[in-house]
């Protein structure tokens, strides 16, 4: 048996984004923020923590409030959630390198969908989740073994 030894860092205590004072105190609100372009964008809401500075009074939001709006967008446009994307992968045991080679996705897209730094597709937001179902799984690495024993087959005839 191998063991590891993992050390977990305590996080860095919040500091104001203005003053710098440690002394910051968090709410949870409900923010209702537009989503789309044009006359009449989508209102779309998203509970966020919002941080408010006990010594300046500066309230200020960070990349949870942001990852709160981004799986809102997410949940109105019917796709799956940066997490959930992760989750299916991590649920695989696999890495982003061996994901993209068994779907043909692009690596850096997997990572940025992880991420939240962009939105996948409706049509690749399904083939992720086609992915939750092992015997898709299955279906996909029976089909690259043979995509690739004809390849080598067909290198080996070309000798």
């Amino acid at each position: 048996m191998t063991r590891q030894k993992v050390v977990h860092l305590a996080p860095e205590p919040l500091r104001c984004a203005s003053c710098g004072s440690p002394s910051v105190v968090t709410e949870t609100v409900v923010e209702e923020f537009p989503y789309g372009t044009g006359e009449d964008p989508a209102q779309l809401k998203a509970t966020v923590p919002v941080r408010t500075c006990r010594d300046c009074g500066f309230r200020f939001t960070d990349h949870h409030a942001e990852t709160a709006r981004h799986e809102a967008v997410c949940r109105h446009l019917g796709v799956m959630t940066p997490r959930e994307v992760e989750g299916i992968r991590t649920r695989l045991g696999m890495t982003r390198a061996a994901l993209a080679e068994l779907t043909r996705l692009g690596e850096a897209s997997l990572a940025r969908w992880e991420k939240g730094l962009l939105i996948q597709n409706p049509g690749n937001d399904q083939l992720l989740y086609l992915l939750q179902f092992p015997e898709n799984v299955r279906r996909l690495r029976s089909r690259l073994a043979a995509k690739d024993s004809a390849a080598r087959a067909g290198s080996a005839s070309r000798r």
